[in-house]
């Protein structure tokens, strides 16, 4: 086994990271090396469990130094950890019971490969088997690349794990001479470098991760811990995302949230977003009007455009005319393919 020791200096505090490539897939721990009761100078941040700072806001330089090393995913990791909220309560017997069944009906009855709902309230998990069943019977196009079902953090570790075999297998294959503590150290940074675009941004609520082999059979829709933990949290932060026009009209529900990443799974099936007819949709409208008569998020890029339009399509009642102009298109297309 190779080992080193890393320090690197985050807004005044040092850092140290001990870091060994390891038999199986493990990452290092990283620890902050100031004591609790430490009183920075001016300018120089706070104890970083301070949710209020910007402690583990990392300047460019700094991420870019943390990637060369392999280093960011353990930063993010130790955020999550040390400032996100967490469900400190007991385990209440009952409702780890209802999860666990929520589970079982998800393998056995749906037949998802892969199911986690570890820290997911019971009864989002249940609004989640429904979404997914009630869609696939619909629309039979998606068995492919719905394989999965959870949270975003359980999703992540499966791709995680199965790049890092793959990645390794591929490096002894290619260089069968190679020293096994380098093999399994540039899989490992290989590794790293792959998971920063499944990187979970700080809104993120709800993600359909569209994937090919070796993670293929991890693809699926899952849902934050930090949000599906309680349902009355969930329900609050889309309520909240409508009314301040970030999500369409009609989608403040857990329905509404799982259609609007079934309009990306959509289109990356569909490949919609280089369609010439949604093309010329999306360039008809400026970005204002789009954010207006749609959503702030649909005006971003065309992919979010799509799913928007297809969610709002799905469940406002008083559909207004840029979804019914989208959904009708997507319909159009798919039921041609």
């Amino acid at each position: 086994m190779g080992a080193w020791i890393e320090t690197l200096f985050v807004n005044g505090a040092m850092v140290c990271c001990l870091s060994e490539i390891p038999q199986a897939l493990e990452y290092p721990k990283v620890r902050t090396c100031r004591p609790p009761d430490f009183k920075p100078a001016e300018g120089f941040g706070t104890y970083p469990v301070d949710k209020s700072d910007t402690w583990w806001d990392l300047t460019d330089a700094m991420r870019d130094r943390a990637q060369e090393y392999g280093l960011e995913i353990e930063f993010m990791e130790a955020k999550e950890k040390l400032i996100e909220p967490e469900n400190n309560l007991p385990v209440d017997p009952l409702e780890e019971a209802a999860r666990k069944d929520a589970e079982d009906y998800a393998r056995n009855v749906l037949g998802i490969e892969h199911v986690d709902y570890s820290g997911i309230d019971s009864r989002v998990a249940n609004e989640w088997n429904i979404q997914f069943k009630n869609n696939l019977q619909e629309f039979p196009s998606l068995i492919n690349m719905l394989n999965y079902t959870g949270s975003i953090e359980a999703q992540n570790k499966l791709v995680q794990s199965a790049y890092y075999s793959a990645k390794l297998a591929e490096i002894k294959k290619l260089y069968p001479k190679m020293d096994e503590v380098f093999t399994k150290q540039l899989a490992t940074s290989l590794t790293n470098e792959y998971m920063l675009k499944l990187k979970i941004e700080e809104k993120l609520i709800v993600r359909s991760a569209f994937l090919t082999e070796p993670k293929k059979g991890f693809s699926g829709i899952g849902i934050r811990t930090k949000y599906g933990q309680n349902i009355q949290t969930l329900i609050d932060q889309l309520v909240k995302d409508v009314k301040e026009g970030f999500h369409p009209m009609g989608t403040s529900s857990i329905k509404g949230a799982y259609d609007h990443d079934i309009g990306h799974m959509l289109d990356n099936i569909l490949n919609l977003r280089n369609d010439p007819e949604m093309v010329t949709l999306w360039n008809k409208y400026p970005k204002d009007v789009i954010e207006k008569d749609l959503s702030i998020y649909g005006a971003r890029k065309i992919n979010d455009f799509i799913a928007s339009g297809w969610a709002e399509f799905r469940n406002n009642s008083e559909k207004r005319y840029l979804s019914i102009e989208i959904g009708e298109l997507i319909l159009k297309k798919l039921w041609k393919r």
